[in-house]
């Protein structure tokens, strides 16, 4: 996990810090930032997410972690601020893990599961960011994908967006890794029904160049 190398570093050179933010590079801050983590900076939690959750005996990573976490937790991991109290018990933990299955073929689990596990059994605070800011999470998703454009920042005007890429790299996620696992004779009505369920975020000439990618790329 890439904070735990970001808080070894800081205390290497003699430095330190209270709370760390994870921010992956696909969230578009579509809103006044300065505002948002002035508003984070006053919260006592441990672990601020989105989507603070139990999990489901059905999600993958829930066996990888119930061997050290009597109840199972997760969380979305694009976007998030944890403690350095709680990143200390995180380290701890993957350190546990990784001794114990370093001789063994067994999956670890993945930083989703252990630090929402971590912070709860070890009893530390937490909130989901969606019930402190309701309002700034209406484009924000683990499996959608949305245009880093113009026309789409615009649209999106005070709102935290994920995932957010570019439109060649959108194209690929949000329409041609789908259309594998689509019949031939359902792909424009898949097709319609995708750019449907996007609306506004995309204007005329966007969903013109979509098609055209995908009917140049030989995937219609």
């Amino acid at each position: 996990m890439a904070l735990l190398a970001l808080q070894a570093h800081l205390r290497n050179r003699g430095q330190s810090a209270t709370h760390y933010w994870l921010i992956e590079s696909d969230v578009g801050l579509h809103l006044d930032a300065e505002a948002f983590f002035d508003a984070c900076r006053v919260r006592p939690e441990d672990l601020l997410a989105k989507h603070i959750r139990p999990a489901s005996a059905h999600w993958r990573w829930h066996e990888t972690v119930a061997p050290f976490c009597a109840t199972p937790w997760r969380c979305d991991f694009p976007l998030l601020r944890i403690s350095d109290r709680a990143l200390d018990a995180c380290r701890t933990l993957r350190m546990t893990i990784h001794e114990q299955l370093q001789s063994l073929d067994r999956l670890a689990p993945n930083d989703e599961s252990l630090v929402a596990s971590c912070v709860i059994a070890q009893g530390y605070s937490f909130e989901s960011l969606e019930h402190l800011f309701p309002e700034v999470f209406h484009y924000y998703s683990t499996v959608r994908a949305f245009p880093d454009t113009p026309h789409c920042r615009q649209q999106t005007d005070g709102s935290i967006v994920h995932s957010l890429l570019p439109m060649n790299d959108f194209i690929r996620k949000n329409f041609v890794a789908k259309l594998k696992h689509v019949q031939p004779p359902d792909h424009a009505a898949f097709l319609r029904h995708r750019i449907e369920a996007l609306g506004p975020l995309l204007n005329p000439e966007e969903t013109e160049h979509i098609v055209s990618a995908l009917i140049l790329g030989g995937h219609l």
